[in-house]
């Protein structure tokens, strides 16, 4: 789930645009955590839009965060603190501080890097996570053919009447019904069912 940087070979650089959109919120207490951090999303061409001494002020609001950049030494217990963040999927954590022990291994906590790494590294860091988070949140796009085959599946019909029904061949609609669960990432008919009336049209 996350890794330790040393250095910013290979790290993808993504459009200025999605640089530019960065927001973080720095989470800490100690003024050389805050100044690099500054300097980082600096860098970068983004804004920090929130700068919280303690973890309950995220609970209470402040602008909205692409990233969150934490001082593990806030946490009292690395474990069960801030569930509100930590344990967000869609949340963006960078631990920038020691010792991050077993709050590394938080739902939301996307890496973990020591201060001493300096302001460079950070930004190295932001980048990539900015940009694994933008490309997590576009959702998955189903041809028009995906479509309809997935939701003719989800009511119960068969590939031999699914085909028969948009003029193609049952092999077809199975290769379509496929496709489109692969990208789903749905197991079987009931998942289908599940997921199609709410969320289908979306895609």
């Amino acid at each position: 789930m996350f890794q330790f940087h040393t250095d910013t070979a290979g790290v993808f650089a993504p459009s200025a645009r999605v640089l530019s959109e960065l927001r973080v919120t720095v989470l800490s207490g100690d003024d050389r955590v805050i100044t690099r951090a500054r300097q980082a999303v600096t860098i970068l061409g983004g804004s920090i839009v929130n700068e919280f001494a303690c973890l309950a002020d995220v609970r209470q609001g402040g602008a909205r965060s692409d990233v969150y950049i934490l001082d593990p030494r806030l946490l009292d217990n690395p474990v069960k603190d801030a569930p509100y963040l930590l344990d967000d999927r869609r949340k963006c954590v960078v631990l920038f501080g020691a010792p991050a022990g077993l709050v590394a291994t938080r739902s939301a906590v996307r890496r973990v890097i020591d201060v001493d790494m300096g302001p460079e590294v950070l930004a190295t860091i932001l980048r990539k996570v900015k940009t694994d988070a933008a490309s997590l949140q576009e959702p998955p796009k189903l041809s028009l053919r995906e479509r309809e085959t997935l939701r003719l599946y989800g009511r119960g019909m068969t590939l031999k009447v699914i085909g028969h029904r948009l003029g193609i061949s049952a092999k077809s609609a199975e290769t379509y019904k496929t496709r489109a669960c692969q990208k789903l990432g749905l197991c079987d008919r009931a998942a289908v069912l599940t997921f199609i009336e709410p969320s289908l049209n979306q895609l």
